[in-house]
């Protein structure tokens, strides 16, 4: 889902992530599994906690959150950047170095297409 907004002057403006690991659940293809929970690149790990502190009357759901475990921070970490290089392929040092723009997205995620395309016509 998308959310949009509008700026002063009336113009629709997007103003919420999109297809983000979040918002469009990927899973890696190839450990994918109908019938059963898929491993993913969101942040679910990072709810679960959460919840778990919530139901153990730890933490009421409001500001401040409950400080994290700094393997949870890791761990979330690590599934975000593995999620962008699947994405744009590119490596570790791109996403420090410069921002990375929706064509370079877009021309990773269509030489992946074509290359899948590819090995299904073997």
């Amino acid at each position: 889902m998308f959310e949009f907004g509008c700026d002063a002057q009336g113009r629709v403006l997007l103003i919420d992530e999109v297809l983000t690991p979040d918002s469009s659940r990927f899973w890696p293809a190839g450990e994918y599994q109908p019938g059963r929970p898929q491993p993913s690149f969101d942040k679910q790990p990072l709810r679960d906690f959460l919840d778990i502190e919530r139901r153990a009357g730890r933490w009421n759901g409001e500001a401040p959150a409950p400080q994290l475990p700094i393997e949870l921070v890791q761990a979330t970490s690590q599934r975000y950047q593995d999620a962008f290089r699947r994405l744009t392929g590119l490596g570790q040092t791109a996403t420090n170095e410069r921002w990375i723009t929706w064509e370079q997205i877009m021309s990773s995620l269509s030489s992946w297409a074509r290359s899948q395309e590819a090995s299904s016509t073997v």
